[in-house]
């Protein structure tokens, strides 16, 4: 067990009278502490009838279906106060933070994602957007992008629509990779579609101007900075 999970482990068994029960077995944990993180969780401990229970010794008892005691240890340093800081690794942490935080809306989770995701952009390659198991799938392009849609990541979806229309431009019109994305993140494509054609349009080209024949560097339809002359269309 490395100094970092020790701390977590140790901060969770703070006052507690909470009892997490997972597919694999149960963790303590401090209501105030889950309260503060996740409004999710304050909601079942607020109304245990709506998701927890008390037992007998008054222990708030909530399930966490679905997800194993191994996973809430592997989010918990991205949102207790550990040293060193929690740090985002791999895009399967990523991934694994982006399904837990969404799950229980736990802001540090996904904000650490989601910087992550932003920090990383350039390493996402096309591959199919439904991956499963090999390694470049993992960096699926449109799947992050469809993910990070899901989730309304604000601060990763500009630079994954940016990434998208830069290395598959083809790709922004295939159903399979823009079905189900949200009308505003449709629209911030289609516009970063339209400002790379007007970028490319204005791409400056080496010519040769007809007039003196004198190689330029010049926009299309300004003038030869050799003669001044037009260069034409």
């Amino acid at each position: 067990m490395d100094s970092v999970q020790k701390q977590v482990e140790c901060l969770m068994r703070l006052n507690p009278d909470t009892e997490l029960q997972f597919d694999d077995g149960s963790l303590p944990a401090n209501s105030n502490v889950l309260s503060f993180f996740s409004s999710v969780l304050r909601g079942a401990i607020q109304a245990p009838s709506a998701g927890g229970s008390s037992n007998s010794s008054s222990t708030i008892v909530i399930p966490m279906k679905g997800l194993t005691k191994v996973q809430w240890l592997e989010v918990a340093p991205f949102r207790h106060p550990v040293e060193p800081a929690a740090v985002v690794k791999t895009w399967a942490e990523a991934e694994l933070l982006l399904r837990v935080g969404s799950l229980f809306d736990l802001r540090p989770a996904l904000d650490k994602a989601s910087e992550f995701l932003t920090a990383n952009v350039d390493n996402l390659t096309v591959t199919s957007s439904n991956p499963t198991g090999s390694s470049s799938a993992g960096k699926s392009l449109w799947k992050w992008l469809q993910l990070a849609d899901e989730l309304r990541l604000s601060g990763s979806l500009p630079t994954l629509v940016k990434r998208a229309v830069d290395v598959d431009w083809d790709g922004c019109s295939k159903i399979e990779n823009i079905q189900g994305l949200s009308a505003a993140t449709l629209q911030q494509l289609v516009m970063t579609l339209v400002a790379f054609t007007e970028m490319c349009e204005n791409i400056t080209t080496q010519r040769q101007c007809r007039h003196c024949v004198a190689y330029t560097l010049q926009k299309q339809f300004s003038r030869c900075t050799v003669c001044r002359n037009y260069l034409g269309g």
